[in-house]
C-alpha cells in the first residue's frame, strides 16, 4: 500500500542524496536513499513510495531501465527523472515509459517541492490521464510542428530554425499550445502530448 508522506530517491551522487534527503524530510517526508538502481530494486519497495525519484544517468542499470523494469512488473510509482542540462530529449523518453515529471539541475529547492507536491496531488486525483481527451487534430499545422518538435525534446531555438521562424514566435506557439492543452509546466504538456498519442 502507498504510504503518502514515503518517498525513494535514486542517484549515485551522495551530495545529491543528502541534499534531496534533508530538503524532503524538513517538509515532513519519509526518505529512502539509494545508490544504485540495484539497490532499489532489492528493497523491493519502491509501489509503496507516493514518489519515486531517479537520477537518469548512473552507472550500471540507467533510469531510464529502472523506470522501464518497474513498470513492466507494475510497481511503477508516481515518479519524476532529474536529468543534466540539455537532456530534455531523455526525460521525454522516461515519461513515454510511465514517469510523470523531470526536473533539469540544477534545480532549486521551491521546485523541487512543487514537483513533488504535484507529482503526489496527480497521482491521487483522477486516474485519468490529464489530456487523453484532446484531439490533437484540433491542432493548426504550425502548433503540431512545434509540439512534435517539443516532444522530440529539441529547444526553443532548434525547433525555430527547423521551422524557419523566429524564438520568440515558437515561444509564442508553445504558450499557446500551454493554454490550449491546460498544461502549466513543459513537463505537463509533453505528458499531456504524449498521452494524446503524440
Amino acid at each position: 500500500m502507498t504510504d503518502v508522506k514515503a518517498l525513494g530517491v535514486v542517484d549515485d551522487d551522495q551530495a545529491v542524496r543528502e541534499s534531496l534527503t534533508s530538503i524532503l524530510s524538513a517538509k515532513g517526508y519519509r526518505v529512502e536513499a539509494f545508490e544504485t538502481a540495484d539497490e532499489l530494486l532489492q528493497a523491493s519497495r519502491a509501489n509503496g513510495y507516493a514518489c519515486l525519484l531517479v537520477d537518469l544517468q548512473m552507472p550500471g542499470r540507467t533510469g531510464l531501465q529502472l523506470i522501464e523494469e518497474l513498470d513492466q512488473g507494475g510497481a511503477l510509482p508516481p515518479t519524476i527523472v532529474l536529468t543534466g542540462h540539455g537532456s530534455i530529449s531523455i526525460a521525454v523518453q522516461a515519461m513515454k515509459l510511465g514517469a510523470r515529471d523531470f526536473l533539469e539541475k540544477p534545480y532549486s529547492p521551491d521546485e523541487l517541492m512543487e514537483a513533488v507536491e504535484r507529482t503526489i496531488a496527480n497521482a491521487f486525483a483522477d486516474q485519468s490521464a490529464p489530456g487523453s481527451d484532446f484531439n490533437l487534430s484540433e491542432l493548426a499545422p504550425r502548433q503540431m510542428d512545434v509540439l512534435k518538435g517539443l516532444v522530440r525534446g529539441k529547444p526553443n531555438k532548434v525547433i525555430a530554425h527547423e521551422l524557419g521562424l523566429s524564438v520568440r514566435t515558437v515561444e509564442h506557439y508553445r504558450a499557446a499550445l500551454m493554454s490550449r492543452m491546460g498544461a502549466r509546466t513543459l513537463p505537463d504538456l509533453l505528458r499531456r502530448a504524449i498521452s494524446a498519442g503524440l
